[in-house]
């Protein structure tokens, strides 16, 4: 059978959809659902190790699966298959993702030395990755800055790139 159509439905990671107007839902549900970006359709389909009118193979939906199981922005994931009921020769492929909680605190102690920063693992659904610390050495009165970027599979060819760079007094 071919593969007809592949849909993606993303779901944020505590499973409120502002779309839905819960009337029972509360303030910081809301509050988070607005702060977190849902992963793009595109960033997903690069993920995916079969396309549109390729010739289902239950493997690749096996792997594609396992690998967006791996990435830090993903919690689950499902591929199920469809089957047409007007169309015997073809399926349709649905790729069900519950996104993770991607922006993290990130806090540092060690002897005099303190930081604060943050970090998000899928900045504006893209599945990249942005990194910010400052810690300041309390003793010595120094500062210390690190911020860093990747990105993850650049254009579906599974390379990732990432850039660093750190101003220490």
């Amino acid at each position: 059978k071919i593969i007809r159509n592949i849909k993606s439905e993303t779901t944020d990671p505590f499973w409120y959809q502002i779309s839905s107007k819960n009337k029972d839902s509360k303030w910081y549900d809301r509050l988070a659902d607005r702060v977190h970006i849902d992963t793009k359709k595109s960033t997903i389909k690069n993920y995916l190790h079969f396309k549109k009118g390729e010739e289902y193979n239950a493997q690749k939906l096996y792997e594609s699966e396992r690998i967006l199981r791996d990435m830090q922005f993903v919690n689950r994931v499902n591929i199920s298959i469809v089957d047409s009921a007007s169309t015997k020769d073809s399926i349709d492929v649905v790729v069900k993702v519950l996104d993770s909680w991607s922006l993290k605190p990130r806090l540092r102690f060690s002897g005099s030395n303190i930081g604060a920063g943050v970090r998000e693992e899928n900045l504006l659904g893209l599945g990249h990755e942005v990194s910010f610390l400052y810690s300041n050495d309390f003793k010595d009165k120094q500062n210390q800055v690190t911020a860093s970027y990747m990105a993850n599979n650049i254009f579906g060819s599974f390379i990732n790139a990432g850039i660093s760079g750190e101003n220490d007094y």
